[in-house]
């Protein structure tokens, strides 16, 4: 399977076919869904390793990063958290 096209392969073909998008801003918001691509991929590939779920994932990271001894009420947890409430009760 073919990789995905770089930033500048699409910012390329964008210039041709569609020159007024192009612009600092876009070349931005490509870079950051490409990472976000690569960052997501990585991740995933880290969870599976043990069999967690993303939202298991992110509640592990979060209470890792606090002081010891780690702990929030369920309501701290999502409000510190970057899933939805009902992504955190699955």
């Amino acid at each position: 399977m073919r990789q995905k096209l770089t930033i500048r392969e699409i910012l390329d073909r964008m210039k041709t076919t569609w020159p007024e998008m192009l612009s600092t801003e876009t070349e931005a918001v490509l870079a950051v869904i490409r990472l976000n691509d690569i960052v997501a991929e990585n991740t995933n590939k880290i969870i599976a390793e043990f069999d967690l779920t993303p939202a298991a994932f992110e509640v592990l990271v979060t209470l890792r990063s606090l002081p010891e001894p780690r702990q929030l009420t369920p309501s701290e947890l999502y409000r510190s958290i970057l899933i939805t409430s009902g992504g955190m009760t699955k």
